[in-house]
């Protein structure tokens, strides 16, 4: 194993976290429509922003709703920022955009010979569409700018890095002007036996409004199956923070308060990193004797501990995904074989077989002299960060302090903060919201969402997707949170050929064995870095 100076883990930090995570140029190109409808270009290349062009006339195109022979909308003045991105773009090509303007940039530009307008409405046919650009991040360009002159030696093998995306359905939430890409759905619930139900933080741009609008996308080559959704909307107090957790439970926190000592497996002081809620987190990635990586952190216990609550604030990584699709290729050919098997599986063998590698984050608790897992927490994405309560029975906390463990594999999560709230029990008032509407690719999209049945949302193409609105929101009295339920699952249709690396397999099936492979992934990757600076 290598061991790591400072220097070379900056270096590596840089390469495997900060390219993933970092986008700083965009450019524009003309898509090719020549052996493909129209529809379908645009169905590939969903975007923030769609502009109409007529003649030199452009304007950007709002309830945009396009099927495979006609487009619709709302048409209006292009939003500043997004027009300034453009204007640069025609300009100068591969132009360099702010981490904070990303959304900006997401632009589709559809040329057209005619359309009808009434009012500011317009109308016209997939067939009218002359030419499409579509203005998007650069990822080559960006992954050489954030290193510098020596990584283009090493482009070739860390390629692949900038290709990782997010699988599962990806929800966007509308601010007024845009559509906001801010989670991602039941992740990791790749097979119908592991349908679960997901609970996630939406931003509430609007805290007087009484609609809520957001698009389910896929964007994957996967088969996407929703079987329910659902906007909770939480009216409460401003000196109280509202989290759900895994199961929905929704809870007050009036006190979170932070530990005495939080530390690593090395005893480094973690303190700095997981006080704040300031999302920059810790990766789990510190070497160490242990394949498992682990944070350690201890809280001063109450008088009364009856209410006792770990609020954590945590997303996976990119890392994480890019040594999944590594993983898979072991299989070659075989792959779908192996998916096949695990199909067969009930729910609990996978996921005893998942915390055995190290993938999901396990929450445990000291009794004595012994760890008591309390918690597994299920993949939640690598958009945004979200907050989670892990309830602790007081039956499992003895003497003056409580000493809780969190477990990772390497570098799988990044950990923002880890608190405890004893605050008990307070009523809330909330709202379960089914969708109003539900329009896109499929007719029955609102009664498939509206209940937990054998009626699902289906999204079957990669670009398939559904604009839903929930309305009768209570506007805010003082503060408004806002949490999407959703239950589903997906299923990958990635294609791997190749041979079976029977050697390498058998090295992840024991404990902590995908952890361990993704430190032998790193190690590589910062090897092959060092080889090439030669």
């Amino acid at each position: 194993m290598i061991k790591h100076s400072l220097f070379n883990r900056s270096i590596a930090v840089v390469l495997a976290i900060s390219l993933l995570q970092s986008c700083s140029y965009y450019k524009l190109r003309t898509a090719n429509i020549d052996e493909s409808t129209s529809a379908e270009v645009i169905a590939k290349n969903q975007s923030n922003y769609i502009i109409v062009h007529l003649g030199d006339n452009l304007w950007q195109l709002e309830e945009a709703f396009i099927t495979t022979e006609t487009v619709t909308g709302k048409l209006s003045k292009m939003t500043p920022k997004a027009a300034e991105y453009y204007r640069k773009a025609v300009e100068d090509n591969n132009y360099r955009v702010e981490k904070d303007n990303m959304d900006f940039i997401s632009q589709l530009h559809l040329h057209v010979e005619q359309f009808k307008k009434s009012d500011n409405s317009v109308t016209f046919k997939t067939s009218d569409i002359t030419k499409i650009d579509v203005m998007k991040k650069n990822g080559a360009l960006t992954t050489l700018s954030m290193v510098g002159t020596p990584l283009l030696i090493t482009a070739g093998a860390i390629a692949i890095f900038v290709q990782v995306v997010c699988n599962c359905p990806h929800a966007y939430s509308f601010d007024g002007t845009a559509y906001h890409f801010n989670n991602t759905l039941f992740t990791g619930a790749t097979s119908e036996k592991l349908e679960r139900d997901d609970y996630k933080g939406m931003p509430d741009y609007h805290p007087e409004s009484e609609d809520y609008s957001m698009i389910i996308k896929n964007e994957n080559n996967e088969f996407h199956y929703t079987n329910l959704l659902e906007l909770i909307v939480v009216n409460h107090n401003s000196d109280v923070d509202v989290v759900t957790d895994q199961k929905g439970t929704i809870y007050a926190l009036k006190n979170q308060i932070q530990p005495t000592t939080i530390l690593d497996d090395n005893g480094a002081d973690l303190a700095n990193i997981l006080a704040y809620n300031d999302d920059s987190g810790h990766s789990f990635d510190n070497s160490g004797e242990s394949d498992y990586k682990n944070v350690y952190a201890t809280f001063n216990k109450p008088k009364d501990a009856s209410n006792a609550k770990l609020v954590l604030k945590a997303k996976n990584t990119r890392w994480g995904g890019f040594v999944y699709n590594e993983f898979s290729k072991l299989f070659g050919k075989y792959y779908d074989n192996w998916v096949k098997r695990n199909h067969k599986k009930s729910k609990d063998e996978v996921m005893a077989s998942l915390k055995k590698t190290g993938i999901p984050m396990v929450v445990s608790v000291k009794k004595g002299n012994q760890w008591i897992d309390i918690e597994t927490i299920d993949l939640i994405g690598e958009v945004n960060y979200n907050s989670l309560v892990v309830p602790i029975d007081a039956s499992l906390l003895e003497g003056e302090q409580i000493e809780v463990r969190i477990r990772s594999g390497f570098m799988f999560w990044d950990l923002d903060y880890v608190n405890i709230d004893f605050t008990p029990t307070t009523e809330l008032d909330v709202q379960h919201l089914s969708p109003t509407s539900a329009s896109g690719t499929n007719s029955n999209d609102q009664a498939a969402l509206s209940n937990d049945d054998d009626l699902y949302m289906e999204h079957l193409r990669t670009g398939d997707s559904t604009n839903i609105l929930f309305t009768g929101l209570k506007p805010a009295a003082a503060n408004r949170t806002i949490f999407l339920h959703s239950k589903g699952h997906y299923i990958p249709q990635d294609v791997y050929k190749g041979k079976l690396n029977s050697k390498e397999l058998a090295k992840i099936n024991k404990d902590a064995g995908m952890s361990a492979y993704s430190e032998r992934l790193f190690n590589q990757v910062l090897l092959n870095y060092a080889i090439n600076l030669k």
